[in-house]
Order: C-alpha cells, then sequence, then structure tokens
C-alpha cells in the first residue's frame, strides 16, 4: 500500500521524498520503481495545484523539479523496456505509447534544464523544513512532522502567510 494524496502523506515523509528518499511513500507491500514514482508525480502534481503563489515558491519550484526530473526517469526507463518484446504487453504496451516519444523525453530535459537554472541556490533544506516548523509551531500551529498531513500543512503556510501580510499592512497603517 502507498500513500495515494496530499491528505494522507505526512509532512515527513513528504520532505524526505522531496531529498530523493521514496521509501517514505510506502505504508506497506512490495512496488514497483515505476509504481512508486508514478503516484509520486501524481502528489506532486497535487501538491503544486494547492500550493498558492508566494507561499514557499521555492519548495514549489523543487517540487515542480522532482516531478520532472522522475518524469524524465521513468520515460527513459520506459523507452528500456520498450525493446523487450515480452513486456511489451499489457500495462507497459499502455505506458509507452504515454511516454515513450523521443520528442517528450527531449522536451521535458529542456523544460527540467530551465527549472532547475530559475531555483535560487539553498545550502540546507531539511535545515530550512526544520526551520519552517519550528516557526509554525511558535505561531500557535500545532505541526507533527510525523502525523500532519501535506494538505494541512499547506494550509498553515498560508495562514502564516497571511498573518505576516497582515502584520506588514498594519505597520503600514501605524506610519
Amino acid at each position: 500500500m502507498l500513500y495515494k494524496n496530499c491528505r494522507e502523506l505526512p509532512i515527513h515523509n513528504f520532505n524526505e521524498c522531496m531529498e530523493g528518499n521514496f521509501s517514505y511513500l510506502v505504508i506497506s507491500g512490495e512496488h514497483s520503481e515505476i509504481e512508486i514514482q508514478e503516484k509520486w508525480i501524481g502528489i506532486i502534481d497535487e501538491y503544486n495545484s494547492l500550493i498558492t503563489k508566494g507561499a514557499d515558491i521555492n519548495i514549489s519550484k523543487k517540487a515542480e523539479i522532482l516531478g520532472l526530473h522522475l518524469k524524465i526517469n521513468l520515460i527513459t526507463i520506459l523507452q528500456e523496456l520498450k525493446s523487450v518484446e515480452s513486456l511489451a504487453d499489457g500495462e507497459f504496451k499502455d505506458l509507452i505509447k504515454k511516454y515513450g516519444k523521443p520528442t517528450l523525453l527531449a522536451g521535458l530535459k529542456n523544460k527540467l534544464n530551465r527549472k532547475l537554472n530559475e531555483l535560487p541556490e539553498q545550502k540546507d533544506s531539511e535545515n530550512d523544513f526544520d526551520k519552517t516548523l519550528a516557526v509554525l509551531n511558535s505561531q500557535g500551529f500545532n505541526v507533527d512532522r510525523f502525523k500532519t498531513p501535506v494538505s494541512e500543512y499547506i494550509k498553515m503556510l498560508e495562514l502564516l502567510d497571511e498573518k505576516f501580510k497582515a502584520i506588514q499592512n498594519s505597520r503600514k497603517q501605524g506610519k
């Protein structure tokens, strides 16, 4: 069994996946690398649709970059499988039709390179994650990195951003 979406996935597991450790998507059982990567791509797509502009743009950009990287890996694997006729039946045949086009792979690689160039350099993303959790907790949000789902974490970030903007506005009006 795998985590299916942002409402189920704890933020700790999400952060570990963002760092490249996709074993945190597995709840139980054995799963193929392709199955895990497809699930992660779906979660990243959901995450990108949930996060608002400015809430945490670097995390959003990293998530998009990671999603592109995984799609490229998946397509590369599928193109290799395409050469093995016995595997080109059933579920693999549908995947190969969908993702097996060389132009799609080249386009994704170009998009990935553009996104990587747009991303500002950061030295320690784990430290940033811990700092964000500390700030949320200090502002009265009850965040448990092992239990709080990603969707709730995003809402907390949005509320924190609203609090910050309200403070900025009140300071501007007070001057």
